[in-house]
């Protein structure tokens, strides 16, 4: 498997734990340093076993990715909501 398509697949696991992390009581506040710490052991337990700091720094990049996915999808959402709850008009 190339190791780009690795990092990429990794991004919606980590989105998925995170989220059952946030449904099991964890405050919403608190779910980017959830995904920053389950990026960051992906990273070097996972992805990078035998470079310690190149790991950490792909963890790193995976949270990024992992915050704007999951931001981007949630202001589509909203975006989108405002419009249907305006569009909906009862006569």
């Amino acid at each position: 498997m190339n190791t780009i398509s690795c990092y990429i697949s990794l991004i919606p696991i980590i989105i998925f734990i995170v989220e059952i992390i946030v449904i099991l009581g964890l405050s919403k506040k608190l779910a980017p340093l959830a995904c920053l710490v389950i990026s960051m052991l992906l990273g070097t337990i996972y992805l990078i076993p035998h470079n310690i700091y190149k790991g950490m720094i792909i963890g790193i990049l995976l949270t990024s990715s992992c915050i704007g996915f999951y931001s981007g999808i949630k202001n589509i959402f909203e975006y989108f909501y405002q419009f249907t709850k305006f569009s909906k008009r009862k006569e």
